[in-house]
């Protein structure tokens, strides 16, 4: 075990050629690029023993190969083995500040899944990327490569056994190709964990998703004011989702469920029949346990879909990255950047007085986040490039304090 284990893993005929993290982790953080035997027992040493992320020793360390593509962050939640899509991300992350591969982000993009199929009538749900697997290929729209890694993330939750709660799975979507094929896009997970995204995704996700596969939505109140103009009729009336309030609503009901898995074993262990009429909720009252609103919840989750598909609203999350090291005397472009038709919030973490260094990751030295919502996903690519050639100069250092 321990070193001896891990260094059998690299293959260090390539360059990067591997990668070494807590295997319990967040943000990129000690998240090392190795490109020999010397370097990833370096990383190794420095990881091992360390304090992780949440604050507890690290004791065990990952080392995976280093694998190139898009990746795709999918966020779950999950009742009993069934689960259900709440959000695909898609990363742009980028080589910069001495990062030898990108990891260093500068935007995290909701996606777009294609429209929902209607169910053939006494079938059961056959995944859609099986489905798209059997006829040779993979649907080569952004869309079509969300789903494919979307669907391949509920593969793995299966797979590891994680049948209850929320999980935030990356997946690459590496490029492969075979002789006479065209190159296809090769599903490769990176990790799974059993939490909820780590951004403040509430608000964009709500204004970007409703239960009906985004025809129609309400923003909320700060993307109300900031897209004012882009409002429609009965958007008012329309209802967001997302994975934080799709939690609570699984843990209700759960609870539900259990309490009427409890009054049928009762019933049927005292020889008795319900008495509730077709379609009527059960509810245990003993002690005041269980409610009616975990009915309520339980109903509320049933309807909501195994995935979403168009989006009402596109979205994305811009992380501030530092190029500069020393004490911040101002945050510049604020205006400009507020000014932007997208921009729902600007929310630096940093300012006048905070020491700054080149960001590495979103854990330790990320300087803050932008949220963007638009019907446009064009206006919210435009607003995204502007923001990240505004980074370079967007923090200015006390020349004293160098």
């Amino acid at each position: 075990a321990g070193w001896a284990s891990a260094a059998a893993a690299p293959d260090l005929s390539q360059d990067p050629v591997a990668v070494v993290k807590p295997s319990r982790g967040a943000a990129s953080m000690d998240v090392h690029a190795v490109t020999s035997l010397g370097e990833a027992r370096a990383a190794f040493d420095a990881i091992l023993g360390s304090d992780g992320h949440d604050g507890e020793v690290v004791r065990a360390v990952l080392v995976q190969e280093f694998v190139n593509g898009d990746e795709y962050a999918v966020d779950t939640v999950s009742l009993g083995g069934e689960h259900k899509v709440l959000a695909v991300w898609k990363y742009d992350k980028r080589a910069v500040n001495g990062c030898r591969v990108p990891k260093v982000y500068f935007a995290t993009k909701l996606q777009a899944l294609p429209p929902l199929p209607p169910l053939p009538a006494a079938e059961a749900p056959k995944s859609e990327q099986a489905q798209s697997e059997e006829a040779g290929m993979i649907d080569a729209s952004e869309a079509g490569r969300a789903l494919a890694a979307a669907e391949y993330a509920l593969r793995v939750l299966d797979a590891v056994g994680l049948r209850d709660g929320p999980a935030h799975t990356e997946v690459k979507l590496a490029s492969t190709s075979k002789a006479g094929a065209r190159a296809q896009p090769d599903p490769v997970i990176i990790e799974v964990n059993a939490r909820w995204h780590a951004a403040n995704f509430r608000p964009l996700v709500n204004a970007c998703l409703t239960r009906d596969g985004g025809e129609t939505a309400a923003l909320d109140d700060e993307a109300d004011d900031a897209n004012e103009e882009e409002e429609g009729e009965g958007e008012e009336d329309a209802e967001g989702y997302n994975c934080l309030d799709a939690t609570v609503l699984a843990v209700l009901a759960s609870t539900h469920r259990t309490a009427q898995a409890h009054r049928r074993e009762t019933e049927s262990a005292a020889g008795e029949e319900a008495h509730t009429a077709p379609g009527q909720q059960v509810v245990c009252e003993e002690g005041g346990a269980y409610s009616a609103v975990a009915a309520l919840a339980a109903g509320s989750w049933d309807e909501l879909p195994r995935r979403y598909g168009q989006l009402n609203r596109h979205g994305a999350i811009v992380h501030l990255v530092s190029f500069v090291e020393g004490t911040c005397e101002s945050i510049n472009h604020v205006d400009e950047i507020e000014a932007l038709d997208s921009v729902v919030a600007f929310e630096p973490s940093v300012g006048p007085g905070s020491a700054l260094v080149p960001t590495v990751d979103i854990s330790t030295t990320d300087c803050g986040q932008v949220r963007l919502v638009h019907r446009n996903p064009e206006q919210v690519e435009e607003d995204i490039r502007t923001i990240v050639g505004l980074m370079p100069t967007m923090f200015s250092i006390h020349k004293d304090k160098l």
